[in-house]
């Protein structure tokens, strides 16, 4: 896929690999030609150490989550049918730990990612209509 997008000649920071589920390699090659990764509930999954392998190595200028919804409910809900959009939550507390940080600065890095990639305004975003991060019971 990268030889493809390359001769594409669009902007490689104009892409994103959603729901990445492929090795650290793998994410150092998408990094490498600049473009962003977002991982799903797969990356909580205990069969995908090499997804939370890649996780580990992206930035926190590049790195985005998502529930993919319906499907790939993370860890703790894991086969909850829909994936609803609350569970990424699940996924924000999980690469939050793996990353070694706390879900507040993952869960502020995450939304400003996604507002500067999709260019959204500062009014959008849980932050901007919460004052803060949700908190699971």
């Amino acid at each position: 896929l990268l030889p493809i997008l390359r001769a594409s000649g669009l902007p490689a920071d104009r892409f994103v690999f959603h729901c990445f589920t492929e090795t650290a390699d793998d994410a150092r090659a998408v990094l490498d030609f600049g473009a962003w990764i977002s991982f799903t509930g797969v990356v909580t999954f205990r069969s995908a150490p090499e997804v939370a392998a890649a996780a580990k190595l992206v930035p926190d200028d590049r790195i985005m989550c998502e529930t993919d919804a319906p499907f790939l409910s993370p860890e703790p809900v894991r086969g909850a049918r829909p994936c609803v959009p609350a569970y990424v939550m699940h996924t924000g507390l999980f690469l939050a730990a793996l990353r070694g940080t706390s879900f507040d600065a993952f869960e502020r890095t995450v939304d400003a990612n996604a507002r500067r990639f999709f260019s959204l305004p500062e009014s959008v975003g849980r932050a901007a209509i919460t004052g803060s991060a949700p908190r699971l019971a």
